[in-house]
C-alpha cells in the first residue's frame, strides 16, 4: 500500500520529457494542425506519439483557450461566472484588438469581430467572445468500420486461395460456395457492420464530431469512435451482438461477482479492455495541456435491452444502444462549439484514421 493508497490522493504523475529533434518524417503539429516538413525541428512528445511547433502560436495564446477557461469556470458558483463573463465582455469592449478562437486557429481583430451572427457560415454560443468559423480544411473523420472490413476481406482471401491451392480451381470454389466461412473471420464483418450502423446513428446529430476508426500510435490497436459533443468527450467500443444483456451475479453468498453477459456469453472482459484506451486518450489531451474528463462506451448494437430495468454502466463503463447514445452525447451540455471543433482537431491529429 502506497501512501496515495492512504490519503485518497492519486501520485503526481511525471512529467513526459519533451524532445526536439529534426523530424526524420513530414508530421502534423497536434496543437495548431499546421504540417511539419521532413527535416523540420519539432517538439516531439514521447507519451503520446505527437509532434507540435518548437513555437506554435496557440501556444503563446494558451491564456485565452477556452479548455483553461470553460473547465475551470465550470464548477464555479453562478455568481461567479457571470462576474467572469461580464468582466471578459467589457475588456472586449475597451480593447482595440481582441483574439477569437477559431478552428483554425487564433484570429485578431478589433473589438467588434469582423463576422456577425447574421452569417449562415458562422454559429455562436455563450458570450460575443466565443464566434466559430467555418473550418475551411475538413478533419478526416475516417470510415467506420474500414480496418475490420479489410482485415475480414484479407481473411476471405487467404481462405480462397488456400482451399483452391488444395483441392484446384473447379472443386476448391465448390468447395468454398457449399461451406460457411469460419466464426472468427464472420466476426470481422459483423463487427464493421456494428460500428457502421452506430457511425449512421450520430451522423445527423448536430453539434458533434465522430472520429471513426482510429489507429493509436505504437499499438497494434484502435479505437472504434472518439465522439465529441455538447455533453463532453466520448470514447465508444462498437460491439454487435445476440441475445438479451443483462449482468449477472456469479459470486457465492458471502461475496459478489458482477458479469455482463449477452445471451451466453461472457463480455465483462470488454469493459476491462476500454482502460487502454482510456489511458490513451488522457496522454494526449495532458500532453497539450487540456483538461477533460472521457467517458467509456460500449455500444451494443442488436442486442436484446430488458424492459425494466436496463443496466446502464458495468465496471465504470456506459452501457448504450444506438438510439440511447444520440442522447448521452448531447444532453447537459458542457462544452460550447469553440471546445469541440478543438478537442477534435487534436484528437484526429493524434489519433489518425487507421
Amino acid at each position: 500500500m502506497t501512501d496515495s493508497d492512504t490519503d485518497g490522493r492519486e501520485p503526481d504523475r511525471p512529467q513526459a520529457k519533451l524532445n526536439k529533434p529534426h523530424l526524420r518524417y513530414a508530421g502534423t503539429c497536434v496543437i495548431c494542425g499546421c504540417v511539419l516538413p521532413k527535416g523540420a525541428q519539432a517538439i516531439y512528445h514521447a507519451a503520446s506519439k505527437t509532434v507540435r511547433c518548437v513555437e506554435c502560436p496557440q501556444s503563446a495564446a494558451a491564456a485565452e483557450s477556452p479548455w483553461s477557461e470553460g473547465v475551470t469556470e465550470r464548477y464555479m458558483p453562478p455568481v461567479r461566472r457571470e462576474q467572469i463573463r461580464l468582466a471578459r465582455e467589457a475588456r472586449a469592449r475597451s480593447s482595440d484588438e481582441r483574439q477569437y478562437w477559431t478552428p483554425s486557429g487564433v484570429a485578431l481583430g478589433t473589438a467588434t469581430p469582423a463576422v456577425t451572427a447574421d452569417d449562415p457560415k458562422v454559429r455562436s454560443r455563450g458570450s460575443a467572445a466565443e464566434v466559430v468559423a467555418a473550418d475551411p480544411t475538413p478533419l478526416d473523420a475516417g470510415t467506420a468500420g474500414a480496418s475490420a472490413q479489410r482485415e475480414y476481406e484479407r481473411r476471405v482471401a487467404k481462405r480462397e486461395a488456400r482451399v483452391k491451392d488444395r483441392f484446384g480451381q473447379r472443386l476448391g470454389g465448390v468447395l468454398l460456395a457449399i461451406t460457411d466461412e469460419p466464426q472468427s473471420t464472420r466476426a470481422w464483418a459483423r463487427g464493421a457492420r456494428g460500428e457502421q450502423e452506430l457511425a449512421a446513428a450520430l451522423a445527423d446529430l448536430t453539434d458533434v464530431v465522430a472520429l471513426h476508426d482510429r489507429r493509436v500510435p505504437g499499438t497494434r490497436g484502435n479505437i472504434d469512435h472518439l465522439v465529441v459533443g455538447p455533453a463532453g468527450l466520448f470514447i465508444v467500443d462498437a460491439k454487435r451482438y445476440n441475445g438479451s444483456l443483462k449482468i449477472r451475479d456469479k459470486g457465492g453468498l458471502f461475496r459478489t461477482d458482477n458479469r455482463l453477459y449477452v445471451g451466453g456469453r461472457d463480455c465483462s472482459h470488454l469493459a476491462d479492455n476500454m482502460a487502454w484506451q482510456m489511458q490513451a486518450v488522457e496522454t494526449l489531451l495532458e500532453s497539450v495541456g487540456v483538461v477533460m474528463p472521457a467517458t467509456p462506451v460500449l455500444c451494443f448494437i442488436g442486442v436484446e435491452w430488458p424492459l425494466f430495468f436496463a443496466p446502464g454502466s458495468f465496471r465504470g463503463v456506459r452501457l448504450e444502444s444506438p438510439k440511447s447514445i444520440r442522447g448521452l452525447v448531447t444532453e447537459q451540455p458542457i462544452l460550447n462549439l469553440v471546445e469541440i471543433h478543438e478537442t477534435a482537431r487534436i484528437l484526429a491529429t493524434g489519433f489518425p484514421a487507421k
